[in-house]
């Protein structure tokens, strides 16, 4: 896997996940995750100290940033197919 080192350009790599494991699959991600890209991740609680501030751009400098997106749950298409097929 090629992945664009940080160390290329300091402004922050976004990696954009969209995650389809168990929860046993994903601790196993995000141990592999952190042991392969520690130095470069962040911990926004740390940076700001509280969880409602955004870090500022040159804390982010040679960062990753994670972004995880889960698929809808199965019980929430059906929901939504079910909605669809009523309004028609």
């Amino acid at each position: 896997m090629f992945i664009c080192s940080p160390s290329h350009s300091d402004l922050p790599l976004i990696v954009s996940l969209e995650v389809h494991t168990c929860p046993a699959q994903q601790e196993i991600m995000v141990d592999i995750i952190r042991d392969m890209w520690a130095p470069y991740l962040v911990d926004l609680n740390a940076l700001t100290g509280h969880e409602i501030s955004l870090p500022t751009l040159e804390s982010l400098r040679k960062k990753i940033l994670i972004k995880v997106c889960r698929p809808p749950l199965l019980v929430d298409v059906r929901r939504i197919a079910r909605a669809e097929i009523h309004t028609g």
